[in-house]
């Protein structure tokens, strides 16, 4: 994979380059390609040990939308405008523990670490996420 040459102002441009949405124009909609690659990227977000604990949902359903309304702090307006409304999922600490059934998972699955380097990470990753 080529590296891309990115200089540090385009860089800070871009994270300058942010705003608030509070309405979002009816008329316009996401296409399934434009959607595809804000989940890919968002998917591809780095995370510590590389795991991804997490997941996102496109909620297109009016009824379910409405249901999110109460529980959606500052999305209710979002959620009658926005073409396509995203949940993004962090699993709890239960879920991402050194001997838990996802982390396991994506060791042996995901990354394919051999079974030496399988068991080596999970007593490293325990020793990270231990409290002091």
């Amino acid at each position: 994979m080529k590296t891309p040459n990115v200089t540090q102002e385009e860089i800070l441009n871009a994270f300058n380059y942010r705003h608030a949405t509070k309405e979002f124009d009816t008329d316009k909609k996401l296409t399934d390609e434009q959607i595809n690659f804000i989940l890919k990227t968002a998917n591809l977000s780095p995370s510590s040990f590389g795991f991804e604990p997490w997941h996102f949902i496109v909620v297109q359903d009016k009824d379910l939308r409405e249901l999110l309304k109460p529980v959606a702090w500052g999305a209710p307006l979002k959620l009658d405008t926005a073409s396509h409304f995203i949940l993004g999922l962090a699993m709890k600490a239960p879920m991402v523990k050194h001997d838990s059934a996802y982390i396991e998972r994506m060791m042996k699955e995901v990354k394919q670490f051999p079974e030496d380097v399988t068991i080596t990470a999970r007593c490293h990753h325990h020793r990270e996420m231990s409290p002091s």
